[in-house]
């Protein structure tokens, strides 16, 4: 899962900046495409732990529910 468009996407929906995505031309949109390779770089280093972070959040959720019951 590449982030490269949708760091800008976040950008724009949370009102920092707006514009069409074009890092040749603006600036900012360039330095969302530097953020977005390094948290690319970030999670495919630590893609192998995300699903076991889920399950355990979901073990941990399903042993909350089974004792209410």
């Amino acid at each position: 899962m590449l982030l490269t468009g949708n760091v800008w996407d976040a950008i724009v929906k949370a009102g920092l900046l707006s514009g069409p995505y074009d890092p040749k031309t603006n600036r900012h949109c360039a330095s969302a495409d530097v953020l977005a390779g390094l948290l690319n770089e970030v999670l495919s280093r630590h893609e192998n732990w995300l699903p076991q972070l889920l399950d355990t959040e979901g073990a941990h959720t399903q042993v909350g529910t089974l004792r209410r019951l």
